[in-house]
């Protein structure tokens, strides 16, 4: 008895797969919010209705600089009725690479990206 009380008291955390979010991922997420009309406190309760535990805490960290990978993504795009377009840390494909590089592509400065395509070219000779 005691066992099934402390299992209904217990939060439900995320679990599963890491995905990135990387800049681009929280503008758009930020901007997706801003057009529904949605805080990050309501962000939080909707996660929540789904039974995950998540605070609006949880969600300033999420959209915190120095956080590169969440489980929350697929309940964030959830609530939002968003497309996943990332993809699992663990579970990256050549296309979702591609789409990665891609939105890394746009937040670059001109020598920033003259230096990724030098990188690149070096790292791309065969031996």
């Amino acid at each position: 008895m005691l066992v099934s009380v402390l299992e209904m008291v217990r939060q439900k955390r995320p679990t599963g797969t890491l995905w990135t979010v990387d800049d681009s991922w929280k503008r758009d997420v930020t901007a997706r919010m801003k057009e529904k009309g949605i805080s990050r406190a309501d962000l939080a309760r909707e996660i929540r209705a789904l039974g995950v535990s998540c605070t609006p805490s949880a969600i300033t960290i999420l959209f915190r600089k120095e956080t590169k990978q969440s489980r929350l993504v697929p309940y964030v795009h959830k609530v939002l009725g968003m497309v996943e377009t990332t993809a699992p840390v663990m579970a990256i494909t050549k296309d979702d690479a591609f789409r990665r590089l891609q939105r890394v592509w746009r937040d670059l400065t001109e020598a920033q990206r003259e230096h990724l395509v030098a990188t690149g070219e070096l790292l791309a000779v065969k031996r």
